[in-house]
């Protein structure tokens, strides 16, 4: 429910918010690359 309440008050917020998630998925990824 709150996912969709923010994209409806706005998309360029929703869009950074999936730009963060890409790079904290890959920031992760790395992380256990390395351990």
């Amino acid at each position: 429910m709150y996912l969709l309440n923010q994209r409806k008050k706005s998309k360029q917020k929703n869009k950074n918010v999936m730009i963060d998630t890409m790079i904290f998925c890959y920031i992760n990824e790395n992380l256990a690359t390395i351990n």
